[in-house]
């Protein structure tokens, strides 16, 4: 203690002030050391668990976008199959309507010809009776004119050859 006197030191206030530091450390380190370091590794915890939550949140978006792209190349090809599909019935259905006006315009031509063949028949049947009743009043006309005896001879004669 003497050295310590010696050295211009009071003990007393020493220890006291010794005791007051290890009493000011228990009370920090209780009250406010304590509740901070709480509070850092709530912080951290948050933290640590923001940063997991957004690693699942970027691994569902990536999921989500797999799937998006799944699904929309699945609707593609399905529009695809319609697209075809469509196109192969419209040839379809174009090929049938052709086919029937040909087959239309067959029957059409095959009518209009034996119309025109019995149009025909008719004009002819119609020229005979003409001429048949021309040649009648030729020959009324010939035999009511008896004076023409050699007329009726070269008629006769033209027609035999």
């Amino acid at each position: 203690m003497e050295a310590l006197l010696s050295l211009g030191i009071n003990w007393r206030a020493l220890v006291s002030q010794v005791i007051n530091f290890l009493i000011l450390l228990v009370l920090l380190r209780t009250f406010l050391y304590r509740p901070i370091l709480n509070l850092l590794e709530q912080r951290q915890a948050k933290i640590k668990q923001g940063l997991e939550d957004a690693e699942k949140a970027k691994q569902e978006l990536e999921k989500a976008e797999g799937k998006s792209k799944t699904i929309i190349k699945q609707a593609n090809r399905k529009a695809q199959d319609i697209i075809d599909s469509t196109q192969k019935q419209a040839k379809d259905e174009i090929s049938k309507a052709t086919n029937e006006a040909k087959l239309k315009s067959q029957k059409i031509i095959e009518s209009a010809k034996n119309q025109a063949e019995l149009e025909k028949v008719k004009v002819i049947s119609r020229a005979k009776a003409q001429v048949g009743e021309m040649v009648v009043m030729a020959t009324e006309k010939i035999i009511a004119d008896k004076s023409n005896a050699d007329s009726i001879d070269k008629i006769i004669k033209s027609i035999n050859e």
